[in-house]
């Protein structure tokens, strides 16, 4: 869901509530993913999501747990939990993110 931040600040930030479905990631229980934002803060509201990078220990998220990813940085989402949803703050608001 969009909460129009993007537009209202001109692109210098955005927000979204992100509630992945089944139809989102068919066959998929795993994302590899990258962007190009400055800084990309996540913020888990519900449910759980397990968050790998290349030389570090997998983290399983919970509700209340957060992170921020640099930009073309790839890391692998699973673990998805039916519940999940989560808070997404983009600086700036316009970015690109790539699925391997």
């Amino acid at each position: 869901m969009d909460t129009k931040v993007n537009e209202a600040t001109k692109g210098v930030a955005s927000v979204h509530i992100v509630r992945p479905t089944k139809m989102d990631r068919p066959h998929k229980e795993e994302f590899c993913v990258s962007h190009n934002s400055d800084i990309l803060f996540t913020f888990i509201l519900n449910g759980k999501i397990e968050l790998k990078v290349n030389g570090y220990e997998p983290q399983l998220l919970n509700k209340g747990d957060a992170f921020i990813t640099p930009p073309d940085l790839k890391y692998h989402l699973s673990h998805f939990s039916e519940d999940l949803e989560f808070l997404e703050v983009s600086l700036p608001g316009n970015f690109k993110t790539t699925y391997y």
